[in-house]
């Protein structure tokens, strides 16, 4: 939880943690609430996320494994971002799931997109948007990143949760051996997980155990 904290919020002064972007939910719900191709909500059972879906079956779907964009905006222009970004989707039909959290973080915003071609035109979309392009902050460091949006292909997994995972046994790894931490050791620690797993394939069940759920483990073809 630590490490995931620390990935997530990191950069974001003292201040910026104490805007709470929840408090624009109602604001977003009523502002998309009569748009055609778009669902805005806050759920019971996931209150930390205001979610923005558009799954009309005319949309353009490919992907059986969507593309996730990250945005990282502050406090002063979250409202004008989310507004923009999304009218824009909604205006274009894209097929979506995509969500922003309650407090103003790394990934605040997500897309996540279902075709390689909507998620070039939403990209060029917010390089070619002075309101959104001079709004963004760094993305999580520890994700792919292009023109400041980060990315992930991640499933049904939770792509901060892994990374903050393989961080966190990493650091206590070499702690219990004594040994200093690095980037680069981190690059190769994980790297001999991947070999290990992906490549010899060999400490497969150990891997499902730590990283994977029981119910994706056919999705990943680790079953």
């Amino acid at each position: 939880d630590t490490v995931y904290n620390e990935l997530t919020k990191g950069p974001v002064s003292k201040l910026e943690r104490k805007f709470k972007i929840s408090d624009l939910f109602p604001v977003f719900i009523n502002y998309f609430k009569n748009k055609s191709n778009i669902q805005v909500f806050n759920s019971n059972n996931w209150k930390y996320f205001c979610q923005f879906e558009n799954h009309n079956v005319n949309a353009n779907r490919k992907l059986f494994n969507p593309i996730k964009m990250y945005l990282s905006v502050g406090s002063k222009n979250i409202y004008k971002v989310a507004i923009v970004l999304f009218d824009f989707l909604e205006q274009n039909n894209i097929y979506h799931d995509s969500k922003i959290a309650s407090e103003v973080r790394c990934d605040d915003i997500v897309i996540r997109v279902y075709s390689k071609e909507d998620e070039l035109k939403i990209r060029n979309f917010i390089n070619n948007n002075k309101i959104i392009k001079k709004s963004l902050n760094d993305p999580n460091p520890f994700c792919f990143e292009q023109m400041g949006i980060g990315y992930a292909i991640d499933g049904n997994l939770s792509y901060n949760s892994t990374i903050a995972n393989y961080i966190s046994k990493y650091i206590n790894d070499r702690n219990i051996r004594g040994k200093k931490v690095s980037l680069s050791d981190l690059y190769n620690y994980i790297s001999d997980i991947y070999n290990q797993v992906f490549v010899n394939k060999t400490l497969i069940n150990e891997y499902i155990k730590e990283y994977i759920d029981q119910r994706d483990i056919k999705s990943y073809g680790l079953g």
